[in-house]
């Protein structure tokens, strides 16, 4: 399977996780941490399916899932506890949710500030993306604290790339999927920002493009 995107560590696949996570050898993943779609927020934008999710049933690793804190849309998965984000401001949705499966049992609250325009992306050192679900560097950073810099972290929901783009500055592993194109080249090209410069230089060197990350 052909990646629409990559780098020495991680691969970005355009799809539907439905048919690309069949195709993928997920055994080397230490870490899944994803922000999934929710039932009831930007369902049609998102492509909620309820399919999705339940394939993370056959992954066995740790897992870190994003989800809405209303009671209607209860968590559909089993799990050993959850932790809160606390988004710091006194929007609608003042927190949410992030279920642990097969880790800990120990409770958390991450006090990050919710990343939803430029001016709160300058005060958390950030770029905003113009994603309706975009996540803070410094919140997926926390989440990432207890892996290893060696772990392969799975995210089949990647949106606009912060989990990649984290893993990249930590010298994680990652794989991530898309399925809308225009976040697939919003991903590939933060992931390629997100590189040093000897990184690029050597990209550039090899024909390497930046939508692809593949050679010409």
């Amino acid at each position: 399977m052909t990646p629409y995107f990559e780098t020495k560590l991680g691969k970005l696949y355009h799809g539907d996780c439905l048919e690309i996570i069949p195709g993928l050898e997920l055994e080397s993943v230490d870490l899944v941490l994803t922000d999934p779609p929710y039932p009831t927020e930007y369902t049609k934008e998102y492509k909620f399916n309820k399919k999705t999710i339940l394939l993370l049933n056959d992954i066995n690793s740790k897992q870190l899932i994003f989800w809405t804190p209303q009671d209607k849309d209860k968590f559909p998965l089993s799990y050993s506890c959850f932790h809160i984000w606390d988004k710091k401001v006194g929007v609608k949705s003042q927190f949410e949710l992030i279920y642990e499966r097969n880790g800990g049992t120990g409770y958390r609250v991450y006090n990050v500030y919710l990343l939803n325009s430029t001016v709160a992306a300058k005060y958390l050192s950030d770029v905003f993306t113009g994603h309706k679900s975009q996540k803070p560097r410094k919140l997926i950073t926390k989440l990432l604290h207890d892996s290893k810099t060696n772990n392969t972290v799975f995210d089949p929901f990647l949106g606009s790339g912060t989990t990649a783009v984290v893993c990249e500055r930590s010298k994680r592993k990652w794989i991530g999927i898309e399925i809308e194109e225009k976040y697939c080249e919003m991903a590939a090209k933060r992931i390629e920002e997100s590189l040093t410069v000897m990184e690029r230089i050597e990209r550039s060197e090899k024909g390497i493009t930046k939508k692809t990350g593949l050679l010409f």
